[in-house]
């Protein structure tokens, strides 16, 4: 008789919150996936140990039944009950909606988990806007995208979403107002993660090529470490050049040897040197291509926050 491997869900809706006793744990995810509760507290501490105000975030996840995921994730920001540090003079200031929330939304591993940032938002404000309707308002959102089959189609995804969700949801015009708000403040956000991401890049370019391409770096240093002994062993030659006393003959000879290890070691300098300079101009060809990306990215989004500050205005005027 032959067993059958459940096949991976295509993608998952989770809502994490704060256990005081605890740590991060699963309030509710659709459709199932099993989120132990180490992965729930890393979601959480994504957010928890480097951010008080609502942020976003993207990790690659393996559960441990062998699923893999790339997943994006929304921090709701800390609430004035509960800080990192035990303090709550500075937070819950900054949170939209429910307070102290990871969502996370579970993509195929090879999908572009920042490439939902937009779907996510526009998700979590709907999530966010009762606290008694957070495990329902998951599994009626999880349900949506299923149904749109786009999953792996985040612009589609978006567009199906900005179209449908609210109808769908069943959200009244007052809601729908406060949900568009949710997004609003959530896109501001992002677009400030954006702007501090195109600093850090304009800044210090090298350091951010680092920390995206770490295998092009490593490869850079070690040719550069390799340049510094053939360096060394130019010097060390030279040293010896000068400190040979023999016979003129012999002082011939050992010039001829000398010529000839120079110039093996100037022809491998020389080769090192280009491979050198063609790591670097492809980090820095790379990295001018995610600031532009950025930029790009970063004028969409201020569009979209004009759009939608638009149809809340609208909306207010419908219910007036």
């Amino acid at each position: 008789m032959k067993i059958h491997k459940k096949s991976q869900k295509e993608f998952a809706l989770a809502v994490i919150l704060w256990n005081q006793k605890l740590g991060g744990e699963v309030e509710a995810v659709s459709p199932k996936i099993r989120i132990t509760d180490n992965t729930a507290m890393n979601l959480y501490n994504m957010h928890r140990m480097t951010e008080t105000k609502p942020s976003f975030g993207t990790i690659k996840l393996k559960l441990e039944n062998g699923e893999q995921y790339n997943v994006v994730t929304f921090f709701t920001g800390y609430g004035a009950s509960t800080s990192p540090d035990g303090y709550t003079g500075h937070y819950g200031k900054n949170i939209i909606g429910i307070s102290e929330k990871v969502i996370a939304l579970f993509l195929p591993y090879k999908m572009k988990s920042r490439e939902y940032e937009e779907t996510l938002a526009k998700i979590a404000a709907r999530i966010v806007l009762d606290v008694s309707m957070i495990t329902e308002r998951v599994e009626n959102l999880a349900k949506i995208i299923e149904k749109s089959q786009l999953i792996k189609k985040p612009n589609e995804l978006y567009q199906y979403l900005e179209k449908y969700i609210d109808s769908t949801l069943g959200l009244s015009a007052a809601e729908a107002s406060i949900a568009k708000s949710n997004e609003v403040k959530a896109l501001h956000y992002l677009i400030q993660d954006k702007k501090e991401e195109i600093k850090e890049l304009t800044i210090n370019p090298a350091k951010t090529a680092y920390v995206s391409d770490q295998k092009k770096i490593a490869q850079a240093t070690e040719q550069k470490q390799n340049i510094q002994k053939l360096i060394e062993q130019v010097t060390d030659l030279s040293m010896q050049k000068s400190l040979i006393e023999m016979k003129e003959s012999e002082k011939e000879m050992r010039i001829e040897e000398l010529k000839a290890d120079y110039v093996k070691i100037f022809g491998t300098l020389t080769e090192q040197i280009q491979l050198l300079e063609s790591e670097i101009n492809g980090i820095t060809e790379s990295t001018q291509g995610l600031v532009n990306d950025l930029n790009n990215a970063l004028a969409d989004k201020i569009s979209q926050i004009q759009n939608l500050k638009e149809e809340i205005k609208t909306l207010k005027t419908q219910q007036n």
